[in-house]
């Protein structure tokens, strides 16, 4: 679109006014001769406003007189008039033809990437990459050889499954899909016994291959072996097997904290500090000296303001901002109910979040007691029942 309006400019246009009754049979006339109009507005019941290119609206004449309707022109626009209004200005219009040559080669090259669709993989690990391959901000839009980019990258990082660039303006779209893990084969063939890995109390056993070591009941502790996988008998010998099997337990999870009785809050006090950043081409100069915030208590917000021009046509010419709020720090009081219900919450949270994959949780606790006059120690317990059998691999001699 901003291509579109550049050549349109260069080659000029003038907005017209066209009246009469039979408006719209001027337009499809036009349109049947391959007459380009645009940004066509009506400005009363007979009479509409349009934009027609220098070349169009020489041939408009017959038209108008064929459809009966008077046409005027209302403003001139582009380089065609530029030129013609300033002609006489010879360094003026030199000026301005280099600018456009200059705007014309500086969008000319990338000077914006953009990552999409990463979760795993950093973002400066994927720009890392593309500078090690050759393609960085700066390098001309043109002509890349987006296959061959897209092969490397796959070799850089193993973690993608799919890259792809797609260039619009000054700004490059890199657009990236994740490996999905591939489970684990398990190999039948390596010895193994089944192994606790937490400390509970049986509550299921169920060995599909190998020897039961534990029953129903039994209280075991991290390590202990459950399941084994050597076989030993007077007619047999010693057999090496690969132990499988699901072994469950009443497992037990805790998490304690300490918390204030007070709470910190914090206001803006109005009081604000900016340090700017001058960015051209790379080239950055700062406009201040102290790179820390002259407030004890402060809010950091940082901005960023580039020349554009449009959506995609992204310059490398602007300002870096960093504001420095003040912030009023105060102290509330607060009940032991409400320090026990924070508390409560945070670590309930924490142990959902690192709770073994499959785990129930058939019981919750919590308690808080005071460590001093300002502190509380929150400690919230779950009662579970997990998969607590794991695979460790049997060393032979």
């Amino acid at each position: 679109m901003l291509l579109v309006r550049i050549i349109t400019y260069i080659k000029g246009f003038v907005r017209i006014s066209v009246a009469g009754r039979f408006t719209e049979r001027f337009l499809n006339i036009c349109m049947n001769r391959n007459i380009y109009v645009w940004d066509i507005k009506p400005h009363d019941k007979e009479t509409m406003h349009l934009n027609m290119t220098i070349k169009g609206f020489k041939k408009i004449p017959p038209i108008a007189y064929k459809s009966r309707t008077r046409v005027r022109v209302i403003s001139r626009h582009g380089l065609p008039f530029f030129v013609n209004k300033y002609k006489k200005r010879k360094v003026f219009l030199i000026s301005g033809t280099v600018a456009i040559a200059l705007l014309v080669y500086i969008t000319s090259f990338v000077w914006v990437i953009d990552v999409e669709g990463n979760e795993k993989v950093k973002t400066e690990t994927i720009i890392e990459a593309l500078e090690d391959n050759g393609f960085k901000t700066g390098i001309i839009r043109y002509g890349n050889d987006i296959s061959t980019l897209q092969n490397k990258m796959m070799l850089s990082i193993d973690e993608l499954s799919w890259f792809w660039v797609e260039i619009k303006g000054t700004r490059a779209i890199v657009k990236v899909k994740e490996k999905t893990p591939i489970p684990q084969i398990v190999d039948r063939h390596i010895p193994c016994n089944i192994v606790a890995s937490n400390s509970g109390v049986i509550t299921e056993i169920n060995a599909t291959y190998g020897e039961k070591l534990v029953k129903i009941g039994d209280v075991v502790k991290k390590g202990d072996l459950l399941i084994g996988g050597i076989s030993n008998t007077k007619y047999d010998g010693i057999h090496y097997l690969h132990s499988s099997g699901v072994v469950k337990a009443r497992t037990y999870h805790k998490k304690a904290s300490d918390y204030p009785l007070v709470k910190e809050v914090f206001s803006k006090t109005g009081k604000k500090i900016s340090k700017k950043t001058i960015n051209f081409f790379g080239f950055r100069v700062k406009l201040y000296s102290r790179e820390n915030s002259p407030y004890e208590y402060s809010e950091k917000e940082e901005r960023k303001s580039y020349v554009t021009l449009g959506k995609n046509y992204v310059l490398p010419v602007g300002v870096d901002s960093i504001d420095y709020y003040e912030l009023d720090r105060s102290e509330i009081p607060l009940t032991l109910d409400q320090v026990t219900e924070t508390g409560k919450n945070e670590l309930s949270l924490f142990l959902d979040e690192n709770l073994p994959e499959g785990t129930v949780v058939v019981n919750k606790t919590h308690s808080a007691k005071n460590v001093d006059e300002k502190t509380v120690r929150v400690e919230v317990s779950y009662e579970c029942i997990e998969q607590i059998g794991v695979e460790v691999p049997i060393e032979i001699n």
